[in-house]
């Protein structure tokens, strides 16, 4: 659920874009189960390397020359790999100097292979350069008084920048809520541009603790190394992308529709909820699932997303119209694609691995 303070315009833009693609786009309905089966080629995985523990992956990214960043959240480092899945060297470590961490939200690759990270308890992004010795930072960028990440960054350093204001859940159903702002490396935050989104649906007790609605509505958000975002409340696909000035550029509109919630889902989903929220999960709990649960977006602008429908994975080419459908195995989870290969994450008793498919369109 997007909406904005300070740009009327592009909630406007938004919605002239979407009504025309409305218009434009075919209605039948999109099912995986009729669209061509993309084959996967698993080329190897990445696991633990001598005297380097995975404590908490949080996701996979690559860059132009098909080197593979494994951000720990734990461990503070971003574990780098080359394409064919070598161990080089891990970047970063516990601390408050440079190049060090407190905590590590998530990267971004930018087009020119930095490595840019955001440490939101030192409320610094730290963009850092391959050199003869290694990865040395090359810039501190910190917003005074807020807790602003780079969320995406283009060519010109233009930045898109993400904060979770101070919020207070109030006992029922709450939806937390985060912001984006335009700025720059050089000039800073850029206040005018301010797109305002909800997430991560809660139901919350009077005591203040707090569940996940079972099948709830967020917005998901995605990037691309050129610095546009992706987002979309995923009640249905409609899609914003803006650029890195936090410009609209373009939108879509893709008839996936919204899969039943059977009685035995719901029945087990306010199960897993426990006793003290049950009435207010059976008050809020949806009678169908999202379209999508997981959006990326790859080099060439095709958008992969994660589904309810079987199978579960859909591609769309960069107009919206579906180009095919996949499943992984049960135990991995998309996490990455870049231009040819996609990188899927498994967590298990042995630890974390990364698996690695090679694919063609």
């Amino acid at each position: 659920m997007l909406y904005s303070k300070g740009l009327p315009t592009i909630i406007l833009l938004l919605l002239i874009f979407v009504s025309c693609s409305n218009d434009s786009q075919k209605t039948t309905e999109i099912h995986t189960s009729e669209l061509p089966l993309i084959e996967l080629d698993h080329q190897f995985t990445i696991t633990e390397p001598d005297d380097i523990y995975f404590l908490q992956i949080s996701g996979v990214k690559s860059d132009s020359q098909g080197r593979i960043y494994l951000p720990d959240q734990q461990a503070l480092s971003v574990h780098l790999f080359d394409q064919d899945g070598s161990y080089i060297k891990s970047i970063g470590r516990e601390g408050s100097g440079p190049g060090e961490f407190q905590s590590l939200v998530r990267i971004f690759i930018d087009q020119q292979d930095r490595l840019v990270t955001f440490d939101v308890r030192q409320a610094r992004n730290t963009i850092f350069v391959e050199t003869n010795d290694g990865w040395e930072p090359e810039q501190i960028f910190m917003i005074e008084g807020q807790r602003y990440g780079i969320e995406s960054m283009d060519i010109d350093d233009n930045v898109i920048l993400r904060q979770s204001p101070p919020q207070s859940p109030e006992p029922g159903a709450f939806w937390y809520e985060h912001e984006l702002s335009a700025g720059n490396l050089e000039t800073g935050l850029n206040q005018e541009n301010v797109l305002r989104f909800k997430e991560m649906g809660h139901l919350v007790l009077d005591s203040g603790v707090m569940r996940g609605i079972p099948f709830g509505r967020t917005t998901i958000l995605s990037t691309i190394q050129n610095g546009n975002i992706y987002l979309v409340w995923n009640e249905q696909f409609e899609l914003a992308i803006y650029d890195a000035k936090m410009t609209l550029v373009d939108s879509l509109s893709v008839p996936i529709p919204n899969q039943p919630v059977s009685n035995e889902e719901r029945n087990d989903a306010l199960d897993r909820l426990g006793s003290e929220f049950r009435s207010l999960g059976r008050e809020h709990i949806q009678g169908t699932k999202p379209v999508v649960n997981a959006m990326f977006i790859d080099i060439n602008e095709n958008i992969w997303l994660q589904t309810n429908d079987s199978p579960e994975y859909l591609i769309l080419d960069n107009e919206g119209s579906p180009a095919g459908s996949f499943d992984l195995e049960e135990d991995l989870r998309l996490v990455h694609v870049d231009e040819n290969r996609l990188y899927a994450l498994k967590i298990g008793d042995g630890g974390y691995e990364v698996h690695v498919f090679g694919f063609r369109l």
